[in-house]
């Protein structure tokens, strides 16, 4: 499946799923790892209702790097605090690398308040930037987080953050990526696979959204798109296809899958090679070499972080064995020792 000239949206899309993870936990990224994280971000997390945090109460906060606005943000730095009885404000240190730190970036701080059973209390709903350089230490900084709404309208747009494809029938698919009050729409190949945002607009029901003479309607599982005169009814989200869609968004050029345990390979571009089990609990980055070629067989190895991989691709036709799915590569990832054989396509 191919989505072509995916550019960058224009507006900023940060979703907030925040992982309970060990106090303290940061990032290494890259910097002088044998000495640790060199920058410090402090400041403390409030909010403004007259409620009493429960004793079994989490605070997770995070340094982010928010400049890809087609991207999930980037985490520098993490930390996840016991509130153990205390009250708001509670006060935070990140730690991160200024090494990672890039002067035309954009970095800000999100938080969240979770109980013992994981329910979320309160989170960041607003952006809250933060000026970063590799010269000086920042500025504390306060996070003020909210209770989340528990009850959006059944005729609401989708929440920010996500991507959703519709097929038309045929080989007619679209793909949409939520923002705050507009979408990001790439048209298919069939009308130029030109890439839009449109702006939110008034809707008797559902969600409805126009640039010009191109619309996106959604009511529920199912969508009406218009555009280049064309009208097109009753498309079905596919979720399917979503992860195939986000990877070639993120600059992933080949992708595979397998099962038993489920597993994932990607190769980011020219930057690195990811490989995620256990449903994506465990996660091994290793950077990018130029592969081997040899004849319809491509070969990936990289040794780095702890870890060995090793991907042979072949060019032959191949079959999920959970999906019935056909792709056009087997894939065989060896991590660490242990091997793994799958499905996978270029995108």
């Amino acid at each position: 499946m191919h989505f072509a000239n995916l550019m960058r949206p224009r507006w900023l899309v940060t979703v907030v799923a925040l992982g309970l993870g060990a106090c303290g936990a940061a990032d290494p990224g890259t910097g002088d790892q044998a000495n640790g994280p060199d920058g410090r971000l402090t400041g403390a997390v409030l909010y403004r209702e007259r409620i009493a945090l429960p004793p079994d109460a989490t605070v997770t906060v995070q340094l982010q790097d928010v400049s890809r606005a087609d991207a999930a943000a980037d985490v520098l730095a993490e930390q996840t605090i016991a509130a153990a009885g205390k009250q708001v404000p509670i006060p935070f240190e990140l730690r991160y690398f200024t090494a990672r730190i890039e002067p035309t970036h954009r970095y800000a701080v999100r938080a969240e308040i979770r109980d013992g059973a994981k329910t979320l209390l309160f989170t960041t709903t607003t952006q809250h930037s933060v000026t970063l350089d590799r010269g000086s230490p920042p500025m504390p900084v306060d996070v003020l987080v909210q209770q989340p709404s528990r009850e959006p309208a059944a005729d609401a747009a989708p929440p920010p953050g996500r991507t959703f494809v519709f097929d038309c029938g045929g080989d007619v698919t679209f793909i949409v990526r939520t923002g705050p009050d507009e979408v990001a729409l790439w048209l298919p190949i069939a009308l130029g696979s030109r890439y839009l945002v449109l702006a939110q607009t008034p809707a008797g029901s559902g969600a409805r959204f126009q640039e010009g003479d191109t619309v996106f309607w959604s009511r529920g599982e199912l969508a009406t798109f218009e555009a280049q005169g064309q009208r097109f009814v009753d498309c079905k989200s596919n979720p399917a296809k979503v992860p195939w869609a986000d990877a070639e968004r993120r600059g992933v050029t080949l992708r595979a899958l397998g099962n038993e345990p489920a597993w994932t390979f990607e190769v980011q571009g020219r930057d690195r090679l990811i490989v995620t089990t256990d449903l994506g609990a465990t996660k091994a980055e290793l950077p990018w070499s130029p592969p081997t070629v040899a004849g319809a067989r491509t070969t990936y190895h990289a040794v780095a972080n702890g870890h060995e991989l090793t991907a042979v691709v072949d060019g032959m036709a191949c079959v999920d064995t959970m999906s019935g799915d056909g792709f056009e590569a087997a894939v065989t990832v060896t991590l660490d020792g242990k091997t793994l054989r799958g499905c996978g396509r270029f995108l």
